[in-house]
């Protein structure tokens, strides 16, 4: 016999589309991504060093929270590391107008700023920086080259000296008191302080040719030509195209009396574009 009694669903009623909606709503707060989580992904991903993509996170956590002052933060240094100076100025500022006190944010501004040749404003915040925390050793170090490229070289050595102070393993630090010494002529002291950024990082000679150049310069000054001519043979194995270092070793070679190698290296500098070379042939070569 057929049953042709209809079917009968359940009734829905108004508690239960309630507690329907309440378990969606838990569900979609359970799969929503919060400003938080954008920025942990961008960290995770400047981990794995895609700092392009760990932008791209940190974009959607200030666009989620515009108060976020470590995401700001973090996408300047992310910009910094990827040479966009203004971008990354742009965020530190940013973020000093929620953490107006915070040091480091004036110290990095600094940073990006000098790398634009802006000086004044490099020399402004770090300052500032100094003011707020002034047992920083890195913020007189960066003010020390600001004064060394406007030639304060005695103001640089006093700010490097408060460097060391602070931090007697700077490495930074000794090289830069180095040149500051040597600009004043006190080639002894800059050789000493030269030396001792080697030694407090033997792993990164290979990325300081700069320092063997530098220390060379002292050694040449103080007419120690072999010991010169050495160091620009380092200078010069670690970089072939510093042309200024085929300059020294040239006038080193010269006073040592190999005067045919000594004009070669000039020769060579200046068709390297030296004009302290072009200057020096005229002086001790014939051609």
């Amino acid at each position: 016999m057929q049953n042709n009694s209809p079917i009968h669903y359940p009734k829905i009623t108004r508690a239960f589309i309630y507690v329907l909606v309440i378990l969606l709503g838990i569900q979609c707060v359970v799969h929503a991504q919060t400003a938080g989580d954008y920025y942990r992904m961008g960290v995770n991903k400047a981990k794995a060093n895609d700092l392009r993509a760990s932008i791209l996170a940190l974009d959607t956590a200030i666009q989620m929270n515009p108060s976020y002052t470590e995401a700001y933060e973090n996408r300047a240094h992310l910009k910094m590391g990827l040479k966009d100076y203004r971008g990354a100025i742009e965020d530190f500022t940013a973020a000093i107008k929620m953490e107006p006190d915070n040091s480091f944010l004036y110290y990095n501004r600094a940073l990006c700023f000098f790398n634009l040749d802006d000086l004044k404003n490099s020399r402004l915040d770090i300052d500032l920086a100094i003011r707020l925390k002034a047992d920083f050793s890195d913020s007189y170090n960066a003010r020390a080259v600001i004064k060394f490229h406007i030639a304060d070289f005695k103001g640089s050595k006093d700010d490097l000296d408060t460097c060391l102070t602070l931090n007697p393993n700077n490495e930074n630090g000794f090289y830069n008191r180095g040149k500051a010494k040597a600009a004043l002529k006190d080639y002894p002291g800059a050789i000493k302080d030269l030396d001792k950024a080697m030694e407090l990082s033997p792993d990164r000679k290979d990325v300081y040719f700069q320092v063997y150049n530098n220390r060379g310069i002292c050694e040449l000054n103080l007419n120690e030509y072999a010991l010169a001519i050495a160091d620009f043979n380092t200078t010069l194995a670690m970089n072939p195209t510093y042309r200024e270092a085929y300059c020294d070793r040239g006038l080193a070679e010269i006073h040592s009396s190999k005067k045919t190698l000594g004009c070669a290296d000039l020769k060579k500098a200046s068709e390297m574009g030296s004009n302290n070379a072009k200057a020096a042939i005229t002086s001790y070569c014939k051609f």
